[in-house]
């Protein structure tokens, strides 16, 4: 299976999209998904690290 070129990081249409943990409690990421550690971890522990993930409104 190839791999999929990812677009460049500083465009118009923005990069790359990280999901991290330390809190989503506030607004204070930018063009990140935040989620609470226990959530994360969560996450971390049922999805393997690089499955595709779709952002929808």
């Amino acid at each position: 299976m190839a791999t999929a070129a990812k677009p460049p990081q500083y465009t118009a249409l923005g990069g790359l999209i990280y999901i991290h943990g330390n809190g989503a409690k506030s607004d204070w990421t930018w063009g990140y998904v935040a989620l609470e550690n226990e959530d994360m971890r969560e996450l971390f522990d049922a999805v393997a690290v690089g499955t595709p993930v779709t952002i929808r409104p």
